[in-house]
């Protein structure tokens, strides 16, 4: 509102309240704002509708037994796979203590993966605003990041993902704090966040590694120095502390398989070359087409600030993750050239995704920055070449190395900023995700030389792009693939509400798995009837079975040995399960209950 002056005949003053026109333009920014953070939202809530079930019972399986151990709550199950990180399984404690249910458990980690997606891109706004973006634009580019297709599909699974991500960009932010302020706060949060993204998985080392450095390097100086003594003692009780207890859960779960970090060690330490040239260039393939360039932008920024800050002598937040991004990709590289070496016919090794994206995702924000503060032509013609020579390099060494036999298959989860292309004709360079990518990322940044004077309209439409992407990724290809998962393990809710069977232990076969093909079974089970005891044993070793009850395979053919009669089939399309019952006390006990025919 506006005020104007109006002298009338008489001689005295009145106040004339009158509008003051807004354009159009003055809205449009919060108007783009909060269209951004409600797709944002939509987005994620989308993607995590729907998900009843884990896919990956390795992975998933084990930020669900963390957990369960963590909160007490029946007898630790007998995992097969790797151990994972405690750091997102402190947080689904809580649902263990109320359900004790698997089932409600993961829904829960689902719906919380969701909800921290949207806080990343919150943080990520306070990202942009640090680096000088106006509130409004800072909002979109946050959104726009954080609703990517990469970001959105973990709002579909149970995984620590996310947890990490928004931990990293945490971190980041304590970084561009501590480095205006040297303060003790600012110290404590850096390392704080640090230490958290390393007790969420153990690729955070690199960061640990990055603030520990410059937080040491400040103890040269007096005024800093009570700051970096407080943060290098939080840094190391907390990244202490978290692997002592990740040691102790995952050793009740794992036994003396927990060899996840010597493999690590050991692929850094020896290295094959070619391999870990091919995993290099395949990496470097997806952080700059499966982002559009962005992440590649935000490089540029990156460097800027490393060189002034080189020139100054005065090391800050640039310097430190530059570093944390250049450790990650070593950790990323070399353990992803397993793969290559074993001559592995999967598909999403060739240009591999997820162990390097939580450190990608803050240089996409860099580049978006960039973009939106002025990205000038020359940078974007450089980017536009290298394009085309990645493309050329990738193709010539990585494309290449694949083996010419083999049942090639991928996992969605690891190429989430590709799965909105075409995968069924991806032994086909013309037609397949690789083409397309590349095709698509070149086109966005013709088109970002073509507006660079109005880059806001070419944000927006990369927002649309990430978003719509997003919502066909769900719809074409996570559903799809989940489909048979989600029907799977029926027993359980029959044995779970019937009083004659959920009240005694029950005996998990291990016989002829391998050759089923089935390496879910085992974990599943043990995690879905918890905190009813499940009992691993191998009728073709064991003479007697622990229990009366057996879940074994359809086609059991032990079954007439042990006189055991079937209870109830899985009538789930993907593994051939069923329970069995031994002669004795339950048997008869079902028998009374009509529950055998």
């Amino acid at each position: 509102m506006g005020g104007g002056l109006d002298q009338r005949a008489s001689g005295k003053v009145t106040v004339t309240i009158t509008s003051t026109p807004r354009t159009v333009s003055q809205y449009f920014p919060w108007v783009a704002a909060s269209i951004s953070v409600a797709v944002l939202i939509g987005v994620h809530a989308f993607s995590a509708l729907g998900t009843v079930l884990p896919i990956y019972w390795e992975d998933e399986a084990g930020y669900l037994a963390n957990a369960q151990v963590l909160a007490g709550v029946g007898t630790p199950p007998d995992l097969r796979g790797q151990p994972y990180y405690i750091g997102w399984s402190l947080l689904l404690v809580p649902a263990w203590w109320i359900s004790q249910d698997a089932r409600i458990v993961y829904e829960f980690a689902v719906a919380l993966s969701a909800a921290l997606g949207v806080v990343v891109g919150a943080l990520l706004t306070v990202v942009g605003r640090r680096l000088g973006l106006s509130l409004p634009w800072a909002i979109v580019a946050g959104a726009t990041i954080a609703a990517s297709p990469s970001r959105a599909v973990f709002s579909s699974f149970g995984l620590a993902e996310t947890l990490l991500v928004l931990c990293v960009v945490a971190a980041l932010l304590s970084a561009l704090h501590y480095s205006a302020s040297r303060s003790g706060r600012a110290a404590a949060s850096l390392a704080t966040f640090s230490a958290l993204a390393f007790a969420t998985h153990g690729r955070a080392i690199p960061l640990v590694i990055a603030t520990g450095i410059l937080l040491a390097w400040n103890l040269r100086f007096r005024g800093t120095r009570a700051a970096s003594v407080g943060g290098l003692v939080v840094l190391l009780v907390v990244s202490i502390g978290s692997f002592m207890l990740y040691r102790s859960v995952t050793g009740q779960l794992y036994g003396e398989s927990a060899a996840r970090e010597s493999i690590g060690i050991s692929r850094i330490l020896t290295p094959e070359l070619l391999p870990t040239l091919w995993s290099a260039v395949g990496q470097a393939w997806y952080v700059h087409f499966a982002w559009l360039g962005l992440a590649t932008l935000g490089v540029v920024l990156l460097v800027r600030q490393v060189r002034e800050e080189w020139r100054s002598r005065v090391p800050a937040w640039a310097a430190w993750y530059a570093l944390a991004f250049t450790g990650a990709a070593v950790i990323s590289v070399t353990f992803i050239s397993g793969p290559f070496e074993r001559g592995s016919a999967r598909l999403d090794i060739l240009s591999y995704g997820r162990y390097l994206e939580p450190y990608v995702i803050p240089l996409a924000m860099l580049g978006l920055v960039l973009v939106l503060r002025g990205v000038t032509s020359r940078i974007v013609l450089y980017l536009l070449a290298g394009s085309g020579l990645l493309a050329a390099v990738w193709y010539f060494t990585t494309w290449r190395s694949q083996p010419a036999e083999g049942n090639a298959w991928w996992a969605p989860i690891n190429v989430g900023g590709m799965l909105q292309y075409p995968w069924e004709s991806s032994q086909r360079l013309v037609g397949s995700p690789w083409f397309f990518g590349a095709l698509v990322a070149g086109v966005a940044l013709v088109l970002l030389l073509v507006l660079r004077r109005r880059v806001i309209a070419w944000v927006l439409v990369v927002l649309v792009f990430f978003v719509a992407s997003a919502v066909r990724i769900e719809d074409y290809r996570i559903r799809p693939f989940a489909s048979a998962w989600n029907q799977s393990f029926t027993m359980v809710g029959m044995i779970r509400t019937t009083p004659e069977l959920s009240r005694h232990a029950i005996a998990f076969d291990l016989a002829r798995m391998e050759e089923f093909g089935d390496i879910a079974s085992r974990n599943a089970y043990q995690l879905l009837l918890a905190p009813q005891e499940v009992v691993l044993w191998n009728s073709e070793e064991a003479p007697t079975a622990p229990a009366d009850l057996v879940i074994a395979r359809a086609d059991w053919p032990l079954a007439d040995r042990f006189g055991a009669v079937k209870v109830a089939d899985d009538l789930g399309p993907l593994f051939s399960n069923s329970l069995w019952v031994l002669p004795g006390d339950t048997r008869e006990q079902l028998e009374e209950a009509g529950l055998l025919e």
